[in-house]
């Protein structure tokens, strides 16, 4: 699993624990400061969600029909070159 960013900077020694403490209860402060600056934040960040969803699913979309209509070919029965079926030649 993937450590954030502060654990990353904590493990590499380049912050103090004290800094990354520091850091937290700024944001903290911020926040509470100006709520709506988090609320627009945080509906910044549903807004890339729905977006980023929005192009899984046109992407998945697109993939499963490519992949029906491959199945389909697949599944047709294939014509000689006389173009009759194999079932309907005489032996």
């Amino acid at each position: 699993m993937s450590l954030s960013l502060r654990d990353q900077l904590l493990a590499a020694g380049l912050v103090t624990r004290k800094q990354v403490q520091q850091a937290e209860q700024q944001q903290r402060r911020d926040n509470r400061r100006d709520p709506q600056a988090s609320a627009a934040a945080a509906q910044q960040r549903a807004a890339a969600l729905d977006q980023a969803q929005a192009a899984k699913a046109t992407r998945d979309q697109k993939a499963n029909r490519k992949r029906q209509e491959d199945a389909e070919r697949r599944a047709r029965p294939r014509r000689d070159p006389d173009g009759a079926r194999d079932a309907e030649r005489d032996p």
